[in-house]
């Protein structure tokens, strides 16, 4: 099992015994998590490795201006279910920060969730992850869900 801390404010993981404090988001200012395809870090190392590469990639992009890849085929299968389940024009808005469930790069997506909806849609997101095979990795706990 893989422990340790993601901190957002760093944008890396932090493996336990390294970290001081733990700083999260949680309630009404949202809830994050990270998907992706390939096999489930089964280091801290790995996992920090893992999420350092996703974090580069993406800052990469941004700073040459660059546009996102079109999501793989599973991701964009699991955005398409996940978006049947809570459309991103739902009459109360649904339980997204940002329109359309989330942000996809290629083989990974990253979900923004409102923080009060979090207790409903972030074990469903978990299981949905699992059954099409793909890694969730929760970024307020620094732990891949189950």
């Amino acid at each position: 099992m893989v422990h340790g801390a993601y901190n957002r404010w760093q944008d890396r993981f932090v493996p336990k015994g390294r970290m001081s404090v733990v700083l999260c988001r949680i309630g009404p200012v949202g809830y994050d998590l990270i998907v992706w395809e390939g096999e489930q870090p089964i280091t801290d190392a790995a996992l920090s490795q893992k999420l350092n590469d996703i974090t580069e990639m993406r800052d990469n992009r941004y700073e040459r201006n660059e546009e996102p890849e079109p999501p793989t085929p599973t991701i964009a299968d699991f955005m398409r279910v996940l978006l049947r389940r809570w459309p991103e024009d739902d009459q109360d808005g649904g339980p997204w920060k940002v329109g359309g469930g989330g942000d996809a790069d290629g083989p990974t997506v990253h979900i923004g969730i409102i923080g009060t909806r979090a207790g409903e849609v972030v074990p469903f997101i978990a299981l949905l992850a699992q059954a099409y095979g793909l890694v969730c990795f929760d970024r307020q706990t620094g732990c891949l869900m189950p």
